[in-house]
């Protein structure tokens, strides 16, 4: 997604760059169901989020504005494990 702040080296994700990665979705991949999309979105947005965060969770609670215990159950939700600096889904 060129020029998206979504995957910048900034850790804020804008409104502009969701929308542009929710329309570039739908137009790549017809008919995606829209929970799986949500879920798709999320699950990268976690995983870049946490990432440049290098692996602090209060720190990408705080970025993300949820709680910790939101996001360690969204970390659980889709099998987020970090590895060797980074996060990887199982």
């Amino acid at each position: 997604m060129e020029g998206s702040t979504l995957f910048s080296p900034k850790p804020e994700v804008s409104r502009e760059g969701l929308l542009r990665y929710f329309s570039e979705y739908f137009i790549v991949r017809k008919r995606v169901p829209l929970k799986n999309l949500m879920d798709s979105v999320e699950r990268s947005i976690l995983i870049k989020i946490l990432d440049r965060v290098n692996g602090n969770q209060r720190k990408a609670a705080k970025i993300l504005g949820v709680k910790c215990t939101t996001l360690n159950q969204k970390i659980r939700k889709y099998n987020i494990h970090f590895r060797s600096q980074s996060y990887i889904i199982d």
